[in-house]
């Protein structure tokens, strides 16, 4: 069976480094499987007015940079009519209803109870279906949302294993009770593998992002570019942050990574940002690599 996974990063802003660790995990996970493996980048740009061409560029060439070759590119903004026949396909079997703000949306459907069978986590708390929120799919103006697109693409494109971070786990009950609507009535679709990784936390235990860092802090893949880091040690870093070597080795090549990856050895606990391992690792590449 050929694996597909795919990075979804939204444009709107700078490639954060907990993106680049998501990239990275799921490239490592395609690579280190037999087979005919792929590694999709998706561009999740159905919002025009938050979206912009520039961040689409910048986080392209720091996955270069980063050497994570991916194995095609789509972008959601293009596939418009695809999520409106998804809605269709909903409308005709469940209940879409438009709210007061004109917003497409679909009520919960199926068990009482949704449990998300999660590769890393492993057992998951049931989530109370009934207290979803009925899922948004158009926006009043006829876009689709992040749910919808995010679940059909999924589907059409035939991702074999969902990987991305743990703050997506509320939203994963969502997407399953739609995977479930649509498997339903198409039942040769096939619902996807979750792994939820653990998110990257500050020293102080809060979410690593810019309101949450000192000012100057790196927090952006440009960021330790420019810092002078080079890609080898940083990929090496963020392997490590949620993940570690069955042999406890620290020092690793991407091809290292690669011949040893696997979701077994993900950690379910948040990993926490400290630097000073990456002025380590930075140093040996630097030494080992020759640059």
């Amino acid at each position: 069976m050929t694996t597909r996974v795919r990075f979804a990063p939204s444009p709107t802003g700078p490639l954060h480094i907990g993106g680049a660790r998501t990239a990275l995990f799921n490239y490592l996970f395609a690579r280190s499987m037999a087979g005919d493996s792929k590694f999709i980048i998706r561009i999740d740009d159905t919002d025009p007015e938050r979206c912009d061409d520039k961040y689409i560029s910048g986080i392209l060439d720091d996955l270069q940079w980063l050497g994570l070759s991916w194995d095609g590119i789509l972008y959601q903004s293009s596939r418009t009519l695809l999520y409106k026949e998804t809605v269709n396909l909903l409308d005709e079997n469940y209940a879409c209803y438009v709210d007061e703000e004109g917003v497409t949306r679909l009520k919960p459907w199926g068990p009482d109870q949704i449990t998300i069978p999660d590769l890393i986590i492993k057992k998951s708390k049931p989530i109370d279906a009934l207290q979803l929120n009925d899922m948004a799919l158009l926006r009043s103006n006829g876009t689709p949302t992040y749910h919808l697109a995010t679940v059909t693409d999924d589907l059409e494109m035939e991702i074999t294993h969902i990987i991305r971070g743990q703050d997506h786990f509320v939203n994963t009950a969502n997407h399953l009770m739609m995977m479930c609507c649509l498997q339903s009535i198409d039942p040769s679709i096939k619902i996807p593998h979750f792994a939820h990784i653990p998110l990257v936390l500050t020293k102080e235990g809060k979410k690593y992002s810019k309101r949450n860092v000192e000012q100057g802090s790196l927090v952006t893949v440009k960021d330790f570019r420019d810092a002078g880091y080079s890609p080898e040690a940083l990929v090496n870093f963020l392997a490590l942050m949620g993940w570690s070597h069955p042999k406890e080795k620290e020092t690793l090549s991407m091809t290292e990574l690669i011949d040893n990856f696997s979701l077994e050895r993900v950690n379910k606990a948040p990993a926490k940002m400290f630097t000073t391992k990456l002025d380590y690792l930075n140093k040996w590449h630097k030494k080992n690599i020759g640059q």
